[in-house]
């Protein structure tokens, strides 16, 4: 099956995103599993930014100049997290895709799991076509 760079690319930023927010769940002294104002503190320290520009990961990817230091903050929590979670390939996008395309094709678009198909989910003959990729 083939993918649209920009679902590629929507894909990559929705891993990164939940990669960014399950660090920031598990850095939490609570272990209550939520996110808490100063968990989000002790990551921007690790990472040297402040603490609306972490809030912002949970809403755009971060760079992937950060990769390396939110890697390195899961580590001083001892929190196993890699490289790929915060900067996921496009053959992780790929999988990832292929799997929301079997559990939202067929289904109304309130009901797809993936937001940001560019390609026509309800087909009356089943035969899925990729709708071109705007410029």
């Amino acid at each position: 099956m083939k993918f649209t760079t920009n679902e590629i690319e929507h894909m990559r930023n929705e891993l990164s995103c939940n990669a960014v927010m399950s660090l920031v769940r598990h850095v939490s002294k609570k272990r209550s599993g939520t996110i808490t104002p100063e968990a989000i503190r002790i990551v921007a320290k690790s990472l040297g930014i402040t603490s609306r520009t972490v809030k912002s990961f949970f809403e755009n990817a971060p760079k992937k100049k950060y990769t390396a230091a939110l890697v390195a903050c899961a580590r001083e929590h001892g929190i196993k997290m890699y490289w790929y979670q915060f900067n996921p390939t496009t053959e992780i996008c790929v999988a990832w895709l292929e799997c929301d395309y079997r559990n939202d094709k067929g289904k109304h678009e309130s009901k797809w799991t993936f937001k940001h198909w560019e390609r026509n989910m309800v087909s009356q003959n089943n035969d899925f076509a990729v709708q071109k990729e705007a410029a």
